[in-house]
């Protein structure tokens, strides 16, 4: 009975510690990396923070990648040369990132892989998906 004491307690003071940690691994700058969805009438949908650009001949749409860079309190989005900060908070029940752009409330679910210089951001019944790869790999070999 004693030793499954001992383990609760450590059990109980490891939850807020892993909660934190979580929020930390998305620190630091990534490139973002959108998506195109079809939907159900044959159109294309992606993330609206990527921006769209058509091509020179006009007859196609590019979607250009972002950078976006996490620190603890806030969110800077970079697109064509051009730099915003949003105020974010972190709800560490089911690891989500929510922030306001345009009157718009973001929310993203960050999706941990294998790797830890890649991220998912999912954005849930929005079908916004961010994928994530650090521009300060710690995979990276050393010199």
């Amino acid at each position: 009975m004693k030793n499954l004491r001992i383990t609760l307690t450590i059990i109980l003071f490891t939850i807020p510690f892993v909660q934190a940690l979580a929020q930390t691994e998305i620190y630091g700058k990534w490139n973002a990396t959108c998506f195109f969805e079809r939907a159900e009438n044959g159109s294309l949908k992606s993330c609206d923070l990527c921006p769209l650009e058509p091509t020179p001949d006009g007859k196609s749409i590019l979607i250009s990648s972002i950078e976006m860079e996490f620190t603890k309190e806030k969110l800077i989005i970079t697109s064509n040369g051009k730099s915003v900060e949003f105020a974010y908070t972190w709800n560490t029940v089911g690891d989500v990132i929510s922030f306001e752009r345009n009157g718009h409330t973001y929310k993203f679910k960050l999706l941990q892989c294998t790797d830890p210089d890649k991220k998912i951001l999912h954005g849930g019944s929005e079908n916004q998906i961010l994928f994530l790869e650090s521009k300060n790999p710690k995979n990276s070999p050393k010199d």
